[in-house]
């Protein structure tokens, strides 16, 4: 009867995993009245000997569950892609991206300004001395696309810096908005109203500040469209992400 009543349970238990109200089990008993050798998983786990009769449960392996759409680990910033394309993506010889603004301001790469103070040390870190910093300034030389994009990251991580000093919870923002901060404190275009604002969770107000800047509002009229292009995607992220709290996502 303890053989039947055992049969019958495993029964019952392999018939509803078969419905997923319970972990799958594969079980094989072996009859009595026919000799042969019993088949055993890699792993078996032998639950009860009945006389000659060895009861054997296979391990099935089950398998990790599909996450739902859209859950999972939020991104990372991507800051090359979302920068890069602002500066005109890599070049490699010295260029002025500003030809029409009556000052000289040769940069080279993915926006490295060769102009400003640290540039030469700059070079020396990232490339130490596989790449003449002079060759480059004057033109004997220029940079491959992986040392272009090598510079950009070394440079991006400054004002990666800058904008974790000066936005108390930079790092819990999304990274749509930590691309459009970054992407403001690399040209110097956010104010410290803005920065104000951003830290006391008046995203609301955020956008506005942000864009009652000079340089936006003249831009056009010097030729200078892109910073308004520019600002203006920086802005539309702040602007999506107060609407988002507004709406309580």
């Amino acid at each position: 009867m303890g053989r039947d009543f055992l049969r019958s349970s495993l029964f019952w238990l392999a018939f509803a995993a078969s419905f997923g109200l319970v972990p799958s089990i594969r079980y094989l008993s072996q009859r009595a009245d026919v000799p042969q050798q019993p088949r055993v998983a890699e792993s078996p786990l032998i639950l009860e000997k009945l006389d000659d009769e060895p009861l054997i449960v296979e391990a099935v392996r089950v398998e990790d569950p599909v996450p739902a759409a859209g859950v999972g680990p939020d991104p990372e910033p991507d800051y090359f892609g979302f920068i890069g394309p602002f500066e005109g993506g890599h070049r490699g010889g010295v260029y002025d991206p500003n030809p029409h603004d009556g000052r000289a301001e040769p940069t080279v790469g993915v926006g490295h300004f060769m102009d400003r103070g640290d540039s030469r040390e700059t070079f020396q870190e990232v490339f130490g001395d596989d790449v003449n910093w002079n060759d480059v300034y004057h033109g004997r030389a220029e940079l491959t696309e992986t040392q272009g994009e090598d510079l950009f990251d070394h440079d991006m991580q400054t004002y990666i810096n800058r904008a974790r000093a000066r936005i108390g919870d930079f790092d819990e923002l999304p990274a749509s908005v930590q691309e459009g901060i970054v992407n403001a404190f690399y040209r110097g275009d956010i104010g410290p109203q803005t920065i104000k604002l951003i830290n006391e969770d008046r995203w609301n107000e955020v956008v506005d500040e942000y864009l009652n800047h000079n340089g936006y509002r003249t831009a056009r009229d010097r030729g200078m469209g892109g910073i308004v292009t520019r600002m203006d995607a920086n802005a539309q992220r702040f602007r999506d992400f107060a609407e988002g709290l507004e709406e309580g996502r």
